[in-house]
């Protein structure tokens, strides 16, 4: 599984193939019931860098592939918040 990092957290691609472990913390909007699966850690390997997400807003931290995204929380959250170490 795979993700795209922010420009400050891949800097010049030097961190390409690094594995990270991201966890789901719950919900972006306090008020929306908690988006996280049981499972809510997976390891991801940066691949990519991500400027611009698909509606035009600056990226997150992290831009988990789909299948990534699905084992930590439900894909119709399309945000969550995260927690991640090396």
């Amino acid at each position: 599984m795979f993700t795209g990092l922010n420009e400050t957290l891949y800097g010049n691609g030097d961190i390409c193939g690094t594995k990270y472990s991201v966890t789901c913390l719950g919900a972006v909007d306090p008020e929306q019931p908690s988006p996280c699966r049981r499972t809510k850690t997976v390891t991801v390997t940066v691949t990519d860098s991500c400027t611009v997400e698909a509606d035009g807003e600056p990226c997150s931290t992290f831009v988990l592939s789909a299948e990534a995204f699905a084992q930590i929380a439900r894909p119709r959250a399309g945000l969550v918040k995260v927690a991640y170490t090396l």
